[in-house]
């Protein structure tokens, strides 16, 4: 039970920094080309802020073997508040077409 525990705990954490490299890559595609909005920019941005700071709580506080599933936990937690944040920041705080 302890290794597929281990196991889920790698995935995630390889999909977060999976995760966290594409919103960085899309806010910067967003901020270098000149017809799209730079409020998308910003909301990708910060979500992958938010990606990051799971992914650094779950390795500071959930990597330990007694840990480790409070680390998955970390991080399916900050893919939810980045998907809460992705999509209210997209739908109410997007701003008019340029």
């Amino acid at each position: 039970m302890q290794m597929l525990i281990k196991i889920g705990y790698y995935t995630t954490f390889i999909l977060s920094v999976l995760l966290f490299l594409s919103f960085m890559g899309l806010s910067l595609d967003h901020w270098l080309h000149p017809f799209k909005k730079n409020a998308e920019a910003v909301i990708l941005f910060l979500s992958g802020i938010i990606i990051i700071f799971g992914i650094f709580f779950s390795v500071k506080y959930g990597y330990k073997s007694d840990h480790i599933s409070n680390g998955i936990f970390q991080l399916l937690g900050s893919w939810l508040v980045a998907a809460i944040f992705l999509t209210i920041g997209l739908v109410f705080f997007n701003g008019s077409s340029k």
